[in-house]
């Protein structure tokens, strides 16, 4: 996040605020589960702020991290080479919609430059 930049310029979804405090929201950790209806697969989605600058990146500003993890705990559905490959494009595509419907098109554009 650039100087003074609401992590509503990149996210369509934000964390509720303290409302009647006026209290601007420093940093937050958002972290959801899903079971995918008619499908073995969990999603984990986190939405977070790190606050502190990261020393191993040379960037001072606040990072907004976003991590959307697609999986399973059914053992059987990797019982051949195809199967496996039919489960990864399904959760590569989960994966990708969740992404790509909670940023918004100024953040589409980022990534684009």
């Amino acid at each position: 996040l650039k100087s003074g930049e609401n992590p509503s310029t990149y996210l369509n979804i934000m964390p509720s605020a303290l409302t009647g405090l006026g209290l601007p929201t420093e940093s937050f950790f958002y972290q959801d589960t899903y079971q995918i209806p008619g499908y073995p697969y969990y999603v984990n989605w986190v939405r977070t702020i790190q606050a502190q600058p990261i020393a191993s990146i040379d960037y001072q500003h606040p990072a907004l991290i976003i991590d959307i993890d697609v999986f399973t705990t059914n053992e059987l559905i990797a019982s051949d080479r195809e199967s496996l490959i039919r489960h990864l494009h399904e959760m590569r595509w989960i994966k990708n919609k969740i992404f790509f419907s909670c940023i918004t098109p100024t953040a589409l554009e980022e990534f684009r430059d």
